[in-house]
């Protein structure tokens, strides 16, 4: 008798320690999803914060811009126009 009534003490205290596992990976994950989207939103504000500069560049004043920095610029332009609806 004494073994059987050992045994549900453990049956229980397993799924408790699963749960207190879970939950503060659950904790963990949203906190880095939280710092993850705070990080995008100043990315994605930061090149609206001055709109000329993108207009600058567009000039090529300074010399030409290569394929990358042509389509940053083209998608700069587009988010504030879609921002400024």
């Amino acid at each position: 008798m004494r073994c059987f009534a050992k045994r549900p003490k453990r049956q229980f205290a397993s799924p408790a320690i699963k749960l207190e596992l879970r939950s503060r990976e659950a904790e963990r994950a949203n906190a880095l999803k939280s710092e993850f989207l705070a990080s995008m939103s100043h990315e994605l504000r930061t090149p609206l914060h001055n709109p000329g500069v993108a207009e600058l560049l567009q000039e090529q004043i300074a010399g030409p811009l290569n394929e990358k920095q042509q389509r940053f610029i083209n998608t700069s332009t587009r988010i504030r126009r879609i921002c400024s609806i």
